[in-house]
């Protein structure tokens, strides 16, 4: 049953309504009805307005409705993949917003280690979180602490784990070995699941955290092991169930060896799947030149002023365009931004933005509902490069070129560019010109 019609038959049955009824009152056959809320036929929009009015719904309501009928037409699996990619950079975005990093106060967990640590087994999230926090926390006591993990980069114990640490040290290396689902779907939402809860982690680390893949047929594999996944430090290893809601704690030397010659042979076959980039500005420039004729796509803050907008999409942010012509930075490429002291060049510039799109450039002003995109960040996507997210001082880059991964994110910014994620031609034009009178007129007074 599709997502439309799930949610029509959730407004029907909570207004006490028959079908019958709603038949004759709103003039949609009943059998037109019947078919649309099985998934066998797919309403008409006029007949999708008459329902709509009959059921009097809020405007709320009223759009959710809509955009499951929108749905129908492009299909879900890319709906709600375009859905994972806004969570996954409203995740990074949050993340960047309030990252700052005090080390002087890493406030360790109050834990009771000896009785958990003690402990045999461990069932539910509470339990299997107070353990991971003890072992992670206990690493961190070791002259070069790292930690070694075999598992799904969704359970939420160890992506909080992650992020934990590397709010409060900054020199303990992860290594994380996942599964990606070797489905051949366009859109694999696993798969995106798997770099959403992977890139904050990425974003603290300062290059520590190293993530891997290798593909597995995740709907029919078939565990022997009754605890599959595992977490290794050097005293001790925490293995879990399929479903990683029991979890043992290991700590003999033998236990401990066995499961590092495992991890080893694992990641003998595995590659990385975010790769951490030293030179920002020129994995920049090779990017550049390698995508330009594959559709190149760019989602910063600031819009690119010396750029050759004619041969991208761009979007960018009213904020950006703002701060820009307050403070004169100008981010270009990642690195050491350029200084425009002279406001008549900083009016200049955003002149030539203006009349480049005018002429038919793809620039456009980014709506504020879309996702609230960090001054610092910026991300280039094309079909075949995949994307690179990166600080826009040139700190960090990070590259992730898996296929389906990099395709999906792609399509996710050429649909930003054609959908209602952005303002039109005319409404960017009418910004541009909105921001710049605004800072004319302060500079008068």
């Amino acid at each position: 049953m599709s997502m439309f019609s799930e949610y029509l038959n959730q407004l029907i049955q909570g207004r006490g309504i028959t079908i019958s009824k709603l038949s004759r009152e709103s003039g949609v056959e009943r059998t037109t009805i019947h078919k649309a809320l099985t998934g066998g036929r797919i309403l008409s929009y006029r007949a999708m307005e008459a329902l709509a009015y009959y059921l009097k719904l809020s405007p709320q309501e009223s759009q959710q409705l809509k955009q499951y009928h929108d749905m129908l037409f492009e299909g879900e699996a890319a709906y709600r993949s375009r859905e994972a990619v806004t969570e996954m950079l409203k995740d990074v975005s949050d993340l960047w917003l309030s990252r700052p990093r005090d080390d002087q106060e890493r406030g360790l967990p109050e834990l009771d280690d000896v009785r958990e640590k003690e402990a045999a087994i461990f069932k539910g999230y509470t339990k299997i979180d107070r353990l991971v926090q003890l072992v992670l926390a206990e690493e961190m006591d070791c002259p070069e602490p790292g930690v070694r993990m075999a598992v799904p980069a969704s359970v939420k114990v160890l992506e909080n784990g992650v992020t934990w640490l590397y709010r409060h040290y900054s020199k303990v290396k992860i290594t994380h070995i996942i599964a990606l689902d070797a489905s051949t779907e366009k859109y694999n939402l696993h798969n995106l699941e798997c770099v959403r809860n992977s890139l904050p982690g990425c974003v603290l680390s300062g290059q520590q955290y190293h993530v891997y893949y290798y593909y597995s047929d995740l709907v029919n594999v078939q565990y022997t092991d009754p605890l599959p996944y595992f977490l290794l430090t050097h005293n001790g290893v925490v293995c879990f169930s399929q479903d990683c809601q029991t979890a043992i704690y290991l700590k003999e030397k033998e236990q401990i060896e066995y499961f590092r010659i495992c991890f080893a042979n694992l990641a003998a076959s595995c590659r990385k799947l975010v790769e951490y980039v030293e030179d920002a500005g020129q994995a920049w420039k090779a990017f550049w030149d390698a995508s330009l004729e594959d559709g190149l796509c760019c989602l910063m803050s600031q819009p690119g002023f010396s750029l050759s907008h004619e041969k991208l999409n761009m979007a960018f942010t009213r904020e950006g365009v703002r701060t820009f012509l307050e403070t004169g930075r100008q981010f270009d490429v990642p690195g050491k931004p350029l200084e425009v002291a002279d406001a008549a060049k900083r009016e200049e510039l955003v002149l030539k933005l203006s009349a480049s799109i005018q002429n038919g450039a793809k620039a456009r002003i980014l709506n504020d509902f879309t996702v609230e995109f960090p001054h610092d960040l910026a991300m280039l996507s094309s079909a075949k490069q995949g994307i690179l997210l990166y600080e826009v001082n040139g700190k960090w880059a990070i590259r992730i070129k898996e296929p389906s991964i990099g395709q999906a994110l792609h399509d996710w910014m050429v649909h930003l560019m054609d959908g209602k994620g952005v303002q039109g031609q005319e409404e960017t034009l009418e910004t541009l010109w909105d921001v710049l009178k605004v800072w004319q007129k302060s500079l008068a007074e």
